[in-house]
C-alpha cells in the first residue's frame, strides 16, 4: 500500500503506484477522478479515507459505471493511522475481499417509499378495511425507533413489516375504529 494524498494525477506522477493499493484521502477532488488517475497509474485498488469523522455516504460514479478496480472507503482515523504507518516507512499490506457486483448502498426518503408501500400493501392484504389512519398509527407505533431522533430526523423509525402486519389483524388495539377517516 502507498500514500497518494488527493488521489490527483499530479500525487500518482510521483510514486510508482502500479499493481498497488493507493491511499488516498477524500477531497480536493472528485471520486471519479481519483479513480480514473488511480486507473491511469495501473493500481491495484484505491482505499479513500474520509477528510472528516465518520464514513462516507454515496456513489462513487455518478453513472452507475462498473469499476475495474476494488474501491474501499474508511474512516478518517483509519486512514491517518495507516498515513503515519505509512510516513515511518512501514511496509503496510492489506488484505481486501471484495465479490464483483451491481450492489450499491443508498439511503432517504427515495429508498424506503418502495418498502413502506409494499409493508402497507401487506397490511391491507391482511385487513381491507383498514383507513389510511389506521395504516399511519399502526406504522408509526410498530416502528423501530431510531436515535437521536431530537427533530424528527428520521420520523417514527425503521418500518418493521411483521410487526405492522400482525397489527393490521387487530387495529382495534388502537382505538381507531374501522372505516375512521383520521388525518
Amino acid at each position: 500500500m502507498i500514500d497518494v494524498a488527493y488521489g490527483r494525477p499530479e500525487d500518482f506522477a510521483k510514486v510508482a503506484a502500479s499493481g498497488k493499493i493507493a491511499l488516498v484521502k477524500r477531497g480536493e477532488n472528485k471520486f471519479m477522478d481519483k479513480i480514473k488517475a488511480g486507473l491511469d497509474a495501473k493500481v491495484a485498488g484505491l482505499v479513500v479515507y474520509n477528510n472528516v469523522p465518520g464514513l462516507i455516504h454515496g456513489a462513487i460514479s455518478n453513472d452507475g459505471s462498473e469499476i475495474e478496480i476494488p474501491i474501499f472507503v474508511i474512516e478518517l482515523s483509519q486512514g491517518e493511522m495507516i498515513k503515519a504507518s505509512l510516513a515511518s516507512g512501514n511496509v503496510a499490506q492489506t488484505s481486501l475481499l471484495v465479490q464483483k457486483s451491481n450492489y450499491s448502498s443508498f439511503d432517504g426518503t427515495s429508498m424506503a417509499t418502495p418498502h413502506v408501500a409494499g409493508v402497507v400493501a401487506l397490511m391491507k392484504a391482511t385487513n381491507k378495511q383498514l383507513t389510511p389512519a389506521q395504516v399511519k398509527a399502526i406504522l408509526t407505533s410498530t416502528a423501530k425507533r431510531l436515535t437521536p431522533n431530537t427533530e424528527n430526523e428520521v420520523g417514527a423509525g425503521i418500518v418493521q413489516a411483521d410487526a405492522a402486519v400482525e397489527k393490521a389483524t387487530h387495529p382495534d388495539v388502537l382505538n381507531i375504529p374501522l372505516g375512521a377517516n383520521l388525518n
